[in-house]
C-alpha cells in the first residue's frame, strides 16, 4: 500500500476504533508546518473542542512498511488520540495567561529564509542568516512537558509588545535556562570514553547548548554568554552550527580553512540531520574585542561598496544588529524604492519590516535598509550593464 492510499484508509477507519460518542466528529488530513518550512501530514479529529490533538501519520506508515498490522496501527492511533484529549480536557485556558507562563517563555533559534512565510506572523529577530523566535514551556497534567511558538495573537492576548517579550525571554535565559558550555573530552567521558589518547585530544573544540538539549543554539547571540566563553578561551571564536538544539565553538586559529568547514556543515546537515533540525550551512565567528558575532563571509562577498553614508557601526547603536542588512537614510531609501530592490523600515528594537511605497518611507524617522546579499547582486547587474555583459581580462 502507497503512503496516499494508506492515509485514506486510516481516514476512513480510524472511527471504528473509537468510543462511540465520536462517530461524528469530522476526521481529516491536515498540513502541520514544522521548523525550516517542512510539513507533515496529520491526522485531525474535531468534535466540539477548539484545541484538537494531531496525530502525525509517517512514523506509522513506517511502522506499516516494517510489518506491523493494520489494525494494530489503527488501536495505537486511537490509543493515542483518547490519551492527548484527556491532556487537552486538563489544560484550563487560565493556565496559558500570561502572569503564569511568563517564566517559561525563552528565545530560539531558526534559519530566517527556510522559515520565511512563518515569520510573518510571529515576533522575530533578524540576525545574520538566523531568526530569533521566542517559544513557551507548558507542562500537561500527567508531567510532560512541550513547548509552544509565541505568535502574535499571543502578544495581544497577553496585552504585552515585542520589546517585553524580548527581555522577558533573555532575562528566563540568565536564570532558568542556564547555558551549558562542555569542552568535547567531557561529553566524550561522559558518554563512557574515559580514556582519550594525547595527540587526539578535543580540547579545542566545545559544545554549547543547555542541559535539557533543546533549542539550545540561541545562547551564540547572549552577549554576556559569549563574552565570558571569549574571555575563558582567551580567543575570537568560530561557531559550528550543530542543530537548532547546540553549536560546537572552536578557538579561532590564523591558519583555519573556513571552505572546508562550511562544507563539513553542509554535508551533515544533509546526511546526518533530520531536515526540522537543520539550522544553517554557515559558519560564524565572534569578535572577543568588539563583541559581534558575523557569518564568515568569502574574501569576495566582503568587497562592495555600501549603499548610503550610515555605516553598520551607527546602525549598531540605532538598536539594528543583523550585518546582513546594510543601513539607509530616508534620502537614499526613496531613491532606491525606484528600483527592484527591497526597501525595509529599521526599528530600534532590531526588526524590521518591508516597505512598499515611498508614503511609508516619509512616515518613519528613523533608519532604513536593505539586505546585503541583494544590494551586491543589484551591484553586479549594473556592472553588467556598464560592460555590456562582456567578462574584462587583464
Amino acid at each position: 500500500m502507497q503512503y496516499e492510499s494508506f492515509k485514506k484508509y486510516i481516514t476512513d477507519n480510524v472511527k471504528s476504533f473509537l468510543p462511540t460518542e465520536y462517530e461524528n466528529y469530522e476526521v481529516d488530513i491536515v498540513e502541520q508546518r514544522k521548523n525550516n518550512n517542512v510539513f507533515w501530514d496529520a491526522l485531525s479529529i474535531k468534535g466540539e473542542k477548539n484545541i484538537v490533538p494531531v496525530i502525525y501519520l509517517e512514523p506509522y506508515y513506517h511502522k506499516y512498511e516494517n510489518g506491523e498490522k493494520l489494525e494494530n496501527i489503527l488501536q495505537s492511533i486511537a490509543d493515542t488520540y483518547m490519551k492527548s484529549m484527556e491532556q487537552v480536557g486538563e489544560f484550563p485556558a487560565d493556565r496559558f495567561q500570561y502572569d503564569r507562563v511568563k517564566d517559561g517563555i525563552f528565545v530560539v533559534a531558526q534559519n530566517a529564509e527556510m522559515n520565511r512565510d512563518l515569520l510573518e506572523n510571529v515576533p522575530h529577530e533578524i540576525r545574520e542568516d538566523l531568526a530569533l523566535l521566542y517559544r513557551v514551556s507548558v507542562e500537561l497534567s500527567n508531567g510532560e512537558k512541550g513547548s509552544v511558538l509565541i505568535n502574535n495573537a499571543h502578544l495581544d492576548l497577553w496585552g504585552i509588545d515585542e520589546r517585553t517579550l524580548k527581555e522577558v525571554a533573555w532575562s528566563n535565559m540568565h536564570h532558568y535556562r542556564r547555558p551549558v558550555f562542555s569542552s568535547m573530552n567531557d561529553i566524550l567521558g561522559e558518554l563512557g570514553f574515559d580514556e582519550i589518547p594525547e595527540q587526539e585530544s578535543l580540547v579545542e573544540m566545545y559544545v554549547l547548548s543547555n542541559e535539557e538539549k533543546y533549542y539550545g543554539a540561541a545562547y551564540v547571540f547572549d552577549e554576556d554568554t559569549m563574552s565570558r566563553i571569549a574571555d575563558r578561551l582567551n580567543s575570537d571564536i568560530v561557531i559550528i552550527p550543530s542543530s537548532i538544539h547546540e553549536t560546537i565553538l572552536l578557538k579561532k586559529m590564523d591558519d583555519m580553512d573556513f571552505e572546508s568547514l562550511k562544507e563539513m556543515v553542509r554535508e551533515v546537515n544533509r546526511t546526518q540531520l533530520h531536515p526540522t533540525e537543520i539550522l544553517s550551512d554557515e559558519v560564524y565567528q565572534y569578535d572577543r574585542e568588539t563583541q559581534t558575532l558575523s557569518r564568515v563571509m568569502a574574501a569576495h562577498q566582503e568587497e562592495y561598496i555600501l549603499p548610503d553614508k550610515v555605516s553598520l557601526e551607527e546602525m549598531h547603536e540605532y538598536g539594528y544588529k543583523w550585518d546582513g542588512m546594510l543601513p539607509l537614510t530616508k534620502e537614499r531609501a526613496l531613491e532606491l524604492m525606484d528600483t527592484e530592490l527591497q526597501i525595509y523600515k529599521l526599528d530600534t528594537s532590531g526588526a524590521e519590516s518591508m516597505l512598499e511605497s515611498k508614503e511609508g518611507i516619509q512616515k518613519h524617522d528613523g533608519l532604513f535598509g536593505v539586505e546585503k546579499e541583494a544590494w551586491i547582486s543589484y551591484l553586479n547587474a549594473q556592472n553588467q550593464e556598464q560592460t555590456g555583459g562582456m567578462v574584462q581580462g587583464m
